[in-house]
């Protein structure tokens, strides 16, 4: 993904906020083949309910034809920064970016 289109999941409070991790690599088996990439992993912060639009926002930028997109669960964590999160991303998000 483009960096405008990065910043986009933030101005469109898809997230509250998006780490960009450069320079992993990763070993997959892609078509029958093991391949090892260089990459670039992103950390969104934001709410379960704007996943969805979340989601086909990055399938939509991302080269690739099966993106990475999984979530995890926020267990614990500093209470001032959760309710950041929600402050920053609403609720529901418009369906269409």
């Amino acid at each position: 993904m483009e960096v405008h289109e990065r910043r986009g999941l933030v101005s469109a409070k898809l997230a509250a906020c998006v780490n960009i991790i450069p320079k992993i690599t990763s070993v997959y088996n892609w078509d029958g083949k093991i391949n090892e990439d260089s990459e670039v992993l992103m950390m969104m912060k934001t709410r379960t309910s704007v996943l969805p639009v979340l989601t086909e926002y990055v399938k939509k930028h991302h080269p690739y034809k099966v993106c990475e997109i999984i979530s995890t669960k926020i267990l614990q964590g500093n209470q001032p920064y959760l309710d950041w999160i929600l402050e920053s991303v609403p609720e529901k998000v418009v369906d269409e970016l």
